[in-house]
């Protein structure tokens, strides 16, 4: 019996050994590819708790300060002090590069919303302070250059009776106004209240051959249309 068994005995150990080491190969295979998987994201990963927890708050602070429009100036506790923090702790952080960018895009649409009141200082001063934050933002030129059109805009009013605002004679009067313009035209339109805001609209879209004309309904008195023509730069 002895003698039958001890052949065997070193091809046993011979196979464990292999078996043995082909399970610590696999087992090293499995373990390196998730982190070759994951080098790209290694620098994100690999934040230390604390300062995470640091830029998390400085975030919050600076959308907040959007929120309170606080984005400039005064420059302490600003959304792009607060950003800027963000990339002194962690350069090339992801939220803090998209939040100097909202802060662009908010002067923008205060830029604009300010030249369509035809406050034409207000609206070159808030691109001046987007400018400031980033002087390369795609949106900066294009936005210049709608405030200079609007700044040279021929304008034309007319005053509405909202008692007789249903009427052909009014539908007449808008259709003179739309007529006496041009393809670059469009509308400022003061009424009190939506309705009286969609039959303007519709009364304008019908004087041009339903072409769907740009314009704007503002709840203001009193009811009038303010028709405002770009000239060709």
């Amino acid at each position: 019996m002895t003698t039958s068994n001890s052949p065997t005995a070193p091809h046993t150990v011979y196979l464990s050994m292999l078996v043995s080491l082909l399970l610590n190969i696999l087992s090293g295979c499995a373990a390196i590819a998730p982190n070759s998987n994951g080098a790209a994201r290694a620098n994100d990963v690999n934040i230390d708790p604390a300062l995470q927890r640091q830029l998390y708050k400085l975030e919050d602070q600076a959308e907040f300060a959007i929120k309170q429009n606080h984005l400039t100036y005064p420059k302490e506790g600003s959304a792009v002090s607060l950003f800027e923090q963000m990339l002194t702790l962690n350069p090339g952080n992801k939220e803090a590069i998209r939040g100097l960018e909202q802060v662009v895009e908010e002067y923008v649409a205060l830029a604009l919303a300010a030249a369509n009141e035809r406050l034409f200082a207000k609206a070159k001063a808030m691109l001046a302070r987007a400018k400031l934050v980033d002087a390369d933002h795609p949106s900066i030129a294009p936005t210049m250059k709608q405030i200079h059109l609007l700044e040279k805009a021929k304008r034309k009013t007319i005053k509405l009776n909202a008692k007789q605002l249903f009427t052909a004679a009014t539908k007449s009067q808008i259709t003179t106004l739309v007529k006496a313009g041009s393809n670059s035209c469009h509308y400022a339109i003061a009424v009190n209240n939506d309705e009286q805001g969609r039959w303007i609209y519709k009364a304008i879209k019908d004087a041009t051959f339903n072409r769907r004309p740009k314009a704007r309904i503002i709840i203001s008195s009193p009811t009038r249309i303010e028709q405002i023509c770009l000239t060709t730069p």
